[in-house]
C-alpha cells in the first residue's frame, strides 16, 4: 500500500491595504464625521509643515487616482489653511 501525502496548506499573507484600519471604500461617511476627521488631519498637516520648516526636510506628496476621483477636492481641502 502506498502512503497518502498530506497536502500542505499555503500560507496567506496580509497585504498592506488589508492592514489599514478605517472606512472601507463601500462605507459612506457622514458630512459631520468627515468634517471632524478633516479638522484633525489638517492639524496634523500643519504640525508636519512646521516640522519641515524647522528641520529643513524635503517632502514629496503624491496623489494617485482615477479621473474625477476627488484628488483636486482633497488637495484644496488640505491646503485651505
Amino acid at each position: 500500500m502506498s502512503k497518502k501525502k498530506k497536502k500542505q496548506k499555503s500560507q496567506t499573507f496580509e497585504t498592506p491595504a488589508q492592514r489599514v484600519q478605517g472606512p472601507t471604500a463601500m462605507q459612506k461617511m457622514s458630512n459631520k464625521e468627515y468634517l471632524a476627521h478633516l479638522k484633525v488631519l489638517q492639524g496634523e498637516l500643519v504640525a508636519m509643515q512646521e516640522w519641515v520648516r524647522a528641520t529643513g526636510a524635503k517632502v514629496c506628496i503624491v496623489f494617485e487616482g482615477r479621473d474625477t476621483a476627488g484628488k483636486g477636492g482633497v488637495i484644496k481641502a488640505i491646503t485651505q489653511r
